[in-house]
């Protein structure tokens, strides 16, 4: 699980910084493509906004998850900490070697859908 910070922190991190998009990378080649789920967050520290703000293209800082994700669910929730990187002009993405701690984003969304499934079929409908 990510540490995360309280309600309290966050608002008032919140309040100091402008929100920004990370992503959160389903696997590997989502990683090294740059792609994967856009989440709200915040920059922890103001001189690595700085950095992001003059899209710097390498380094890495923590940002503030803002919204629950749902590759990752009740791994990164809102006031989780999140390793991230710079990448120029493209959002910043997640660390994927950091996120190797969490659960398998595929597994999570596949079990999440299937239960979906289930409540909408009532149980009488084929699917993995």
């Amino acid at each position: 699980m990510h540490e995360k910070l309280a309600a309290k922190e966050l608002d008032a991190l919140a309040k100091k910084h402008s929100y920004i998009k990370i992503n959160l990378p389903e696997d590997i080649q989502s990683y090294r493509q740059g792609n994967g789920e856009g989440v709200w967050a915040v920059v922890l520290e103001p001189e690595d906004l700085a950095k992001y703000k003059n899209n710097a293209s390498s380094g890495q800082f923590i940002a503030v998850a803002c919204s629950d994700s749902f590759y990752f669910p009740g791994e990164i929730v809102c006031g989780s900490k999140v390793l991230c990187e710079f990448r120029g002009e493209k959002r910043p993405m997640a660390v994927w070697d950091d996120l190797q701690g969490t659960k398998d984003a595929a597994d999570n969304r596949n079990k999440i859908m299937k239960k979906v499934f289930e409540k909408d079929c009532g149980g009488e409908c084929e699917h993995e």
